[in-house]
């Protein structure tokens, strides 16, 4: 996790690892979670500014030191730089993505996503009522909540750069271009192509 407190120790992080039998080494910028940012411990974004012109040299040479092993959650990074009126990408009107990766927590509440765990009126049932299938088939509270979360909120109580952001850039541009069968083609052509690249279908 890149932050303010620790991004000189970039290359270290390469140095030490690079060498080491591990996969991967990933750098995740750090994202301010609204959910969880209390008025008593309040923390902003870091600005554009830092990720520029701090943080993309040292990433580059971390990615020449580790070779294969670099990972990099670049799609947020370039969010966080490109951030137009502070939206950091999120241009997209309703949160499908998160109707494809839904949270059980520790309580068995099925909460909307990862960063709503914890807050009930974000849950659509509790598993200790209602098995997992009952629960989703219930769009009418499944639609209540997403409705809050949309329409009434429109995204003021949601982190950016969530979970399921990038999932919602993708599928909203879908939805918006649904009345395109080249797009529909497309993505079906695709699809397969990377269908049969999946070896663990069931861990998607």
């Amino acid at each position: 996790m890149v932050t303010k407190d620790n991004f000189n120790e970039i290359l270290d992080f390469a140095n030490l690892f690079k060498d080491l039998d591990v996969d991967y080494c990933q750098y995740k910028p750090e994202v301010i979670q609204v959910e969880r940012n209390s008025s008593d411990n309040k923390k902003d974004q870091i600005p554009p500014e830092f990720w520029a012109k701090k943080i993309i040299k040292l990433l580059d040479d971390a990615s020449q030191i580790l070779g294969n092993k670099f990972q990099c959650n670049s799609y947020k990074l370039k969010d966080l730089i490109v951030h137009k009126n502070k939206m950091y990408g999120r241009e997209y009107k309703q949160c499908l993505g998160s109707q494809f990766q839904p949270c059980v927590g520790a309580d068995g509440e099925v909460y909307v996503c990862t960063s709503h765990r914890g807050h009930k009126e974000r849950s659509y049932g509790n598993l200790k009522d209602k098995n997992f299938s009952k629960i989703w088939a219930d769009m009418n509270k499944r639609k209540c909540v997403m409705s809050q979360i949309e329409n009434t909120e429109k995204f003021s109580k949601c982190s950016q750069l969530c979970k399921p952001h990038e999932s919602n850039k993708v599928l909203w541009n879908i939805k918006k271009n649904l009345h395109k069968p080249e797009l529909i083609n497309d993505l079906k052509i695709k699809s397969k192509k990377i269908e049969e690249k999946i070896i663990h279908k069931s861990f998607i």
